[in-house]
């Protein structure tokens, strides 16, 4: 009896390579953005610190600790303004790589498909195979007892 094989197993092999790739990099992206926005989380805290810390040497305070405080302040604003255009341009990878991802998974479960309908056809066409074998066989004996006059052997 001959073995079931997928006619397009490597194209199946490939399609679950391809998704397992789209995945690790899907993750190493989610990984980026986490990094990203604990990043802004920080910055955002500098900067509310800033203001709290303004706040108390207002009073007590001179030009130059006021030409560092606005300095500052627009270094953090900076910073924050480039990580949120980086995390934007993460964004836009992730969905990228999420319809990558989604494409890929519809190539490979079409072809899980067509390898079960493959299968199936192999499936009757052996059943049909053992059924004619059956029936050779069963002719076989039946043509063998009538040669021997009815009896079977």
């Amino acid at each position: 009896m001959k073995k079931f094989k997928f006619s397009l197993e490597s194209v199946l092999r490939i399609k679950l390579a391809r998704e397992k790739q789209k995945k690790g990099e899907l993750g190493e992206i989610e990984f980026r953005i986490i990094n990203k926005n604990t990043e802004l989380k920080k910055i955002q805290n500098d900067l509310n610190n800033l203001d709290l810390d303004f706040e108390n040497h207002l009073k007590k305070t001179n030009a130059i600790w006021l030409v560092s405080y606005e300095h500052y302040k627009k270094v953090l604003s900076d910073k924050a303004e480039i990580v949120l255009t980086e995390l934007s341009k993460l964004y836009k990878e992730k969905e990228l790589c999420q319809q990558q991802l989604i494409t890929v998974i519809k190539e490979r479960e079409t072809l899980e498909k067509l390898r079960e309908q493959q299968y199936n056809v192999y499936l009757h066409e052996m059943q049909k195979e053992y059924e004619r074998e059956i029936g050779d066989f069963m002719g076989f004996h039946a043509a063998e007892a009538y040669e021997n006059g009815g009896q079977a052997s």
